[in-house]
Order: structure tokens, then C-alpha cells, then sequence
């Protein structure tokens, strides 16, 4: 174990709390940093531990918790900062909660690259430090509910797929993030800004290919696992660049017409301003109809439905429009992803 001692004694970064700058050390008292933050530093620097535990989200079923080897994570560290451009020094903001993947890899990248944090408390409204920072990963709703986050110089987004209108005024560089608990962190990104990309390139190492109902399929050595079989069906352009058209889960099958509820969200999210997802229920006739489920608010429900649907079926295909709203009441993942309801 002196080996692993040595390697973790102290941390090329540093994370700075309520104003004072801590010196991550294993043997150190945690006791002044927050309980999430405590555990996931003392399990990280903990020389006996070879896995970490992490949550998933719960998007594609019940949480649970997993084992992830601390040698993958330091190799997914590793790809972020040569796909970036982020080495030693980074000053970073770390925003998310440090128990799901997203989170505790802001800590090992501080470790593998040299960065230090400013830990904020997550929260649905961020503020960007003075001075700025050079690198932020948070939520799509953070950055909404927070108005922008001017200051940040690159900016990731993860957790859930971001809309197309996002505020990014005063942020250098934007991307979004393909991945998961399972992949550790994102395997792919896609640039938002400047000049935004329409698909995924995968990060250095990665490789990927589509399987026999055009599923994503990773093969990334680092992760020190078999190929990784995803439920996101895609278009493959290359072995290291896709685009996600949905999941195998989610299709909604229409009078034999395969439709992916994500697409169709995507082309009504400058039409619903309020929260929504669209989802499939039973129908006598199609197997299947494509509706919307959103969240009542105080207009008239009757006619807000009416122009939603005409606005629908001028932007979709036939089969692709929805066919009625159905009102009710969402829930999000810990992540904040928007859960879809069985109807």
C-alpha cells in the first residue's frame, strides 16, 4: 500500500470553501468540508479503496449505486483535459452533487490534472466567482435557472440533452456531453459555441459503432471493461462520431411508425414554453399515439393545448405529431432530467 500512499499524498489541487482554501491529503480531518463533499474526499484519497460508489441518475430505471474502479476514472480525467485543452492550474467551479459521477469526477480531475475548485453548494442558481473561472460542468436547467453563467471560459453541459436556445453570452467555449455512470462521465462532446457542431465526436480513445438495432456501442480501453452496449439508437457517422436520434426504450410504435419522443421534443421546444415531455399511450386503432404531458399552469389549458397541437402538426411529420396534451404533474431525476409518465 506505501505505493498507493505515496501516488495520493497530496493533491495537485486544491478545493476552496466558504472562503478558505483546503489542501486535499489522505490523513487530513475533513470535518470543516460538507458531508457529501467529506465522504466522496475521504473515499478518493482512502489508499485501501480501489472502487468508488457511485449513484445513477435513475433516467432508465431505479437508482442504484455501482462500483467504479478509481483506475478508469483517472483515465476519463485524462480525456477530458487532452480534449479540452485543461491542465494544471484550471480554476474550476464545482456545482454538482458529488455523489453522482458528474460531480466526483470534478474531484478526481483536480487530482489526475492539476486543477483547483471552488465548491459551490448545488443548487438550481449558480454564481460565477469573481475573476471568473476556466472551467464549469452543470445541469442544462442550471444554466437556465441561473439566466447564463458569463465569466465561465468553457463551459459543459451534462445530465440531460440541452435545448437549442441556451444562454451563452460571455462564455468562451460550450459543449455538451454524451455519457453516463457506466462510461464514466462523457465519452463524446458536441460544440455548442463557438460554431456549434450537429454531432458527437468522441473524445480521445473512444471508438464506437451501431448494433443491430442501430444502438450506440462504446469501446473505450481506458474503462477497462467489455464494450459497453448503450439503448441510444443513433446515426453513425464514423467510428468516432454520432448523433442520437433517441432511446430503443422510448420509441413510440404508431400505426407501425417508429417514432422517437426525443426528436419530436426537440422540434416543440420553441413552440412549449412551460415544461413538458412527450410521451406514447394506448390507442385502439395505431397500437400507439404520440402525446404531450405538461405541466398546467394558470392558462386557459383548453386553448394552450389547441395551439400547441396546430403548431405540432405544421413542424412534424403526420405520423410524428402529438394527438392530444395530457396535463399532469412531472418529476425529475436527482439530475434533473424530466421523467416521462407511463400513461
Amino acid at each position: 500500500m506505501a505505493r498507493s500512499r505515496m501516488a495520493l499524498a497530496g493533491m495537485m489541487g486544491s478545493l476552496e470553501a466558504v472562503g478558505e482554501r483546503f489542501r486535499l491529503q489522505w490523513g487530513e480531518n475533513f470535518e470543516a468540508l460538507p458531508p457529501d463533499v467529506r465522504r466522496v474526499v475521504e473515499d478518493w484519497l482512502n489508499p485501501e479503496r480501489e472502487t468508488m460508489s457511485l449513484r445513477t441518475s435513475g433516467s432508465t430505471g431505479r437508482p442504484k449505486e455501482i462500483e467504479m474502479p478509481k483506475s478508469a476514472m483517472r483515465g476519463s480525467a485524462l480525456r477530458t483535459g487532452e480534449a479540452l485543452g485543461l491542465g494544471a492550474g484550471t480554476r474550476a467551479m464545482w456545482v454538482l452533487p458529488p455523489q453522482f459521477i458528474g460531480g466526483c469526477m470534478m474531484l478526481v480531475r483536480a487530482e489526475v490534472l492539476g486543477w483547483n475548485l471552488i465548491y459551490q453548494q448545488p443548487s438550481s442558481e449558480l454564481k460565477v466567482p469573481e475573476g471568473g473561472v476556466d472551467f464549469c460542468a452543470c445541469t442544462p436547467m442550471q444554466l437556465l435557472t441561473s439566466g447564463g453563467l458569463p465569466g465561465v471560459r468553457t463551459l459543459l453541459l451534462g445530465g440531460s440533452a440541452p435545448p437549442d436556445h441556451l444562454p451563452l453570452e460571455g462564455i468562451e467555449r460550450a459543449f455538451a456531453s454524451y455519457g453516463m455512470t457506466e462510461t464514466v462521465s462523457h465519452i463524446a462532446l458536441r460544440r455548442l459555441k463557438p460554431q456549434p457542431q450537429p454531432h458527437y465526436v468522441c473524445v480521445p480513445g473512444v471508438k464506437v459503432h451501431a448494433d443491430a438495432e442501430g444502438c450506440l456501442v462504446i469501446d473505450a480501453p481506458h474503462l477497462q471493461q467489455a464494450p459497453i452496449v448503450t439503448r441510444d439508437v443513433v446515426n453513425l457517422l464514423s467510428d468516432q462520431t454520432f448523433l442520437p436520434l433517441g432511446r430503443a426504450d422510448h420509441v413510440i410504435n404508431s400505426g407501425g411508425v417508429k417514432i422517437h419522443p426525443d426528436a419530436v421534443e426537440r422540434a416543440l421546444e420553441p413552440i412549449i414554453k412551460t415544461p413538458f415531455v412527450v410521451t406514447g399511450r394506448p390507442h385502439p386503432v395505431l397500437g400507439e399515439e404520440v402525446v404531450i404531458a405538461a405541466v398546467p399552469g394558470s392558462e386557459d389549458r383548453e386553448a394552450l393545448a389547441g395551439q400547441w397541437l396546430a403548431a405540432a402538426r405544421a413542424v412534424l411529420p403526420k405520423h410524428h405529431a402529438p394527438r392530444a396534451v395530457v396535463w399532469c404533474n412531472l418529476a425529475r431525476t436527482q439530475t434533473g432530467k424530466w421523467i416521462r409518465p407511463k400513461l
